[in-house]
């Protein structure tokens, strides 16, 4: 697999990473990457962070240790990741053997100190909602309910996760440290999130692609809290009356849907009356069985409401995994996953 992250200008959101590693010396690597002018320090066993790169132990790699990163952002950034990558790859003790093996994994930090609860709600959510298919992104020791990255579901009380105000109220409701998606811990240390789910490597596609993934993928998440929320699978407050999740959702848009004894009238978003028949209003929905209104047809709805209030960005809400991520992104991880079936 050959695709190389192309020249696109990438969310400046920072982020470090935490690559673990084996069959390097750890003083060799030092040199080599002074002798490169990169900053880089061994301290032992720390969770602090620093403005240069550091050497540290960690009891879950065998034989080896963990290449932590200052924050970093932007290409600036990816390109001193790949000069790092390459440093360490020189510095191999054995030429014939790999840089990681299955107790490696790499974490991926991104700053949360601009977030809130609410944010953290939609990605833990999304993330949830979308885990198979992002398992499959990665080999069969990272799936599922791993030891150093477990479920969603097994390590965050879903139930209790809520579009709440603070980081911290939220946070809350994470049990385990060594999940998918760490909140709780890396917050209170770094005001990050700590996404822990993809396997160890030192391959710069893997590395750069993954982060710009989890880039985006914030983004749109923080997108979907801020686009007004206009769904297919809106359930109305007053399930007796005609058309209630197409009313509702178009009162909360500044407009208006009623009926005024002889045709239905529609409020757009610039303030002008329209006449909407019958027929088109039922349309709208993919099912009416007397007089029970299902759930919407999310394409007609999608189109009727930005025909009528363009300025409300329903794009925004869209909360599939792939929604605002780059093409070039989508083609590198639909290719690994291809690579890695059958696994």
């Amino acid at each position: 697999m050959d695709l190389i992250i192309k020249d696109n200008k990438m969310i400046n959101r920072k982020f470090g990473i935490e690559i673990e590693f084996v069959n390097a010396d750890r003083n060799t690597l030092i040199s080599n990457l002074r002798t490169a002018n990169i900053d880089v320090e061994y301290e032992g066993y720390t969770h602090r962070t620093t403005n240069h790169w550091k050497i540290v132990t960690d009891a879950t790699v065998r034989g080896g240790y963990e290449l932590v990163s200052p924050p970093l952002s932007g290409e600036a950034g990816l390109a001193e990741v790949k000069k790092v990558l390459n440093i360490l790859h020189e510095s191999k003790r054995n030429s014939d053997m790999e840089m990681t093996n299955r107790s490696c994994g790499l974490h991926v930090h991104l700053d949360a100190h601009d977030l809130d609860g609410t944010d953290i709600y939609w990605i833990v959510k999304r993330y949830r909602d979308n885990e198979t298919t992002i398992d499959n992104f990665m080999p069969p020791s990272r799936r599922g309910n791993y030891q150093w990255c477990s479920s969603i579901d097994s390590s965050w009380k879903m139930r209790m996760l809520k579009e709440l105000n603070t980081i911290e109220a939220n946070a809350r409701q994470q049990m385990r440290r060594a999940c998918k998606v760490n909140v709780a811990y890396a917050y209170s240390r770094h005001k990050t999130i700590e996404f822990r789910h993809h396997s160890g490597t030192t391959d710069y596609n893997k590395i750069a692609n993954w982060i710009e993934f989890l880039q985006y993928f914030v983004a749109q998440s923080i997108k979907i809290k801020q686009a007004i929320k206009i769904s297919h699978n809106y359930k109305p407050r007053k399930k007796n009356v005609q058309f209630p999740h197409i009313r509702e959702q178009v009162a909360s848009l500044g407009g208006r849907l009623f009926w005024n004894n002889k045709d239905w009238i529609l409020v757009d978003g610039e303030g002008a009356s329209h006449k909407v028949t019958c027929e088109f209003l039922i349309s709208l929905y993919t099912t009416i069985k007397e007089n029970k209104f299902g759930q919407l047809n999310k394409d007609r709805f999608n189109a009727f409401i930005e025909q009528n209030f363009p300025n409300t960005n329903s794009a925004d809400a869209d909360e599939s995994l792939y929604a605002g991520i780059p093409h070039y992104v989508q083609e590198f991880f639909r290719m690994r996953t291809a690579q890695l079936q059958g696994a």
